[in-house]
């Protein structure tokens, strides 16, 4: 019987597939650290990849459009979320909108409008309110 090294260790990962419908193939990666399961594309991308390591899952979405759809509630929670898009990002509500934070809410933009299709605009401030702009112009 061989002793256990690395190296021996390490010989030990294993790669299981699975062919599937379109193409696709189903890739299941086994080491003595993590498990990855992969669908990969007919081109050899891989648009689904779930990372298990002992800290815990990771799951990476890869596709030309992907789209999460739920009949109830759809939540995230987690230390930091970030978004990022190349091009448009937009948000929408066929109700209310809301943003919240216990701390600042920083926006920044080159040009920022708001409007108010249907009602009045309110600006409530606890302390002052500040307008800095070359010209401050009311009722224009």
């Amino acid at each position: 019987m061989m002793p256990k090294t690395k190296s021996n260790v390490l010989n030990l990962a294993t790669t299981e597939r699975m062919a599937m419908v379109g193409g696709r193939e189903l890739l299941i990666e086994s080491n003595c650290d993590s498990n990855i399961i992969r669908i990969i594309e007919p081109e050899g991308t891989a648009s689904l990849t779930i990372l298990i390591t002992k800290k815990g899952p990771i799951v990476q979405l890869t596709g030309k459009s992907l789209m999460i759809e739920a009949e109830g509630d759809i939540s995230f929670e987690a230390e930091n979320i970030s978004l990022h898009s190349r091009k448009t990002t937009t948000i929408s509500s066929e109700t209310d909108l809301s943003f919240r934070a216990e701390g600042t809410i920083d926006s920044k933009a080159s040009e920022h409008s708001i409007c108010s299709e249907l009602g009045d605009v309110k600006v409530k401030a606890n302390d002052d309110v500040k307008l800095n702009g070359e010209r401050i112009k009311l009722n224009c």
